[in-house]
C-alpha cells in the first residue's frame, strides 16, 4: 500500500519556461508554478518524487508516478490510497487498467440515491462510527464501470458540516435580501433577476451532513469497510512530508 498526493511550487518570477508555467492553483495565485507528486508508504516515508509542469493537471500525474515506481521496485501488486481531487472515472479506469487498485476519496453528489434504502429505512438517523456500503456505476457507456463505494458517518463531523451550511444560508440570505452584492454562494438560486434560497439544495446538504465518502475497487473480502477508511485517514503522512521537504527547500 502506498499513498499518493500532488502540491505546487510557486516561483515569484514572471518569465515562464518549459516547467514553470502558470496554471491552476487553489490559492489562485498567477505566478509560475511546478507541480510535485509525491509518493510515500503508510508511516509517511518518501518513496518517489516526480516534478512536472505547472499546467500538468493533477488527475494525470498519478499513473506515470506509480509506473516508475513499480517499475524500479518490481512490484506486482500495488494499492495507491490518494485524495478526492484524483477522482474521476477515467483517472480510475486507467489505474485498474494498468493493474493497480485503488481507494480515493468520493464526492457525496450521489450519495442521497446510493443510499435510498437506508433513509428510507431510518431517516436521516445515523449512528456514530456507522459503515455503510453500496455499488456506483462511474463513467458513462464503455467507461461505465461499477465502484464499491463506502461510507461512514461521524457526529463530530455532522456538527461541523451543519454549522458550515448555516453559514452558507446566512450568506445566500444577506445576497437574496439585497444587503450583500451578488456572488456565487451554494444556497442561492438566481432566476432572471429574482434572488432566492435554494431549499432543495440545502434540504439534501442537510441529509448528508457528517458523512463522507470513499471509492476503492478493493472488494469486501479483501479489504473491511472499516479497513479502507483507516487506509484513507493515513494521507496525512503525505501532507507531513509535504511540509518537512518544503522546510528544506
Amino acid at each position: 500500500m502506498v499513498l499518493y498526493d500532488v502540491t505546487t511550487l510557486h516561483f515569484e518570477n514572471e518569465d515562464e519556461d518549459e516547467l514553470r508555467r502558470v496554471g491552476m492553483s487553489k490559492e489562485h495565485r498567477v505566478d509560475p508554478q511546478v507541480q510535485v507528486g509525491l509518493l510515500v508508504d503508510p508511516g509517511g516515508f518518501p518513496l518517489e518524487v516526480h516534478l512536472f509542469d505547472g499546467r500538468k493537471a493533477e488527475t494525470t500525474t498519478l499513473v506515470p508516478v506509480l509506473e516508475a515506481f513499480q517499475a524500479r521496485h518490481g512490484v506486482t501488486d500495488m494499492v495507491v490510497v490518494a485524495d478526492a481531487g484524483m477522482l474521476s472515472a477515467g483517472n480510475l479506469n486507467a489505474l485498474e487498467d494498468a493493474g493497480f487498485s485503488f481507494i480515493v476519496g468520493s464526492r457525496l453528489t450521489k450519495a442521497p440515491y446510493d443510499l435510498a434504502d437506508h433513509f428510507e429505512r431510518h431517516g436521516d438517523w445515523f449512528q456514530d462510527g456507522q459503515v455503510l456500503e453500496s455499488k456506483r456505476t462511474m463513467g458513462t457507456g464503455k467507461d461505465a464501470r461499477e465502484r464499491r463505494i463506502v461510507y461512514q458517518y461521524s457526529f463530530k463531523r455532522a456538527k461541523r458540516d451543519r454549522r458550515t451550511i448555516n453559514l452558507m444560508i446566512e450568506k445566500a440570505e444577506r445576497i437574496a435580501a439585497g444587503t450583500t452584492p451578488l456572488k456565487k454562494a451554494r444556497f442561492l438560486k438566481v432566476t432572471g433577476a429574482e434572488k432566492a434560497l435554494d431549499q432543495a439544495t440545502i434540504d439534501r446538504a442537510r441529509q448528508l451532513a457528517g458523512l463522507k465518502g470513499y471509492v476503492t475497487s478493493l472488494p469486501e473480502a479483501t479489504m473491511a469497510g472499516s479497513a479502507v477508511i483507516g487506509a484513507y485517514h493515513d494521507l496525512w503522512q503525505v501532507e507531513a512530508s509535504f511540509r518537512m521537504t518544503k522546510s528544506d527547500l
